[in-house]
């Protein structure tokens, strides 16, 4: 698939790439070959993936889940979600006295 063949040698030189597609063109797989291959080759412990929704998270996992079915990494899916501002705030107020640090998102 051409975006595949485009940002795949990009990712793997260590640049940051920003592809743009159409659903069903090989996005989701250009970044978790790349990320597997470097993980590899760098004896790196993991890659996390930050998604703006939970149905990206959701297929994100499922192909990474499917790519390293042979593999001796493994893969976890953390989903945080938010159903009220308020309720919101009270999350992140607790967690800031639980670890003492900052979050400028809260």
């Amino acid at each position: 698939m051409q975006i595949q063949a485009e940002t795949i040698p990009l990712l793997l030189q260590g640049e940051d790439v920003l592809g743009v597609a159409r659903t069903g063109s090989g996005k989701t797989l250009s970044f978790l070959v790349s990320a597997v291959e470097l993980l590899y080759q760098a004896n790196f412990t993991g890659v996390v993936a930050i998604c703006p929704t939970r149905e990206l998270a959701i297929q994100i996992h499922a192909v990474a889940k499917e790519l390293l079915k042979y593999h001796s990494q493994t893969v976890g899916l953390v989903i945080w979600w938010f159903v009220k501002e308020r309720r919101s705030r009270r999350y992140c107020k607790r967690f800031k006295s639980i670890g003492g640090d900052s979050w400028s998102s809260c």
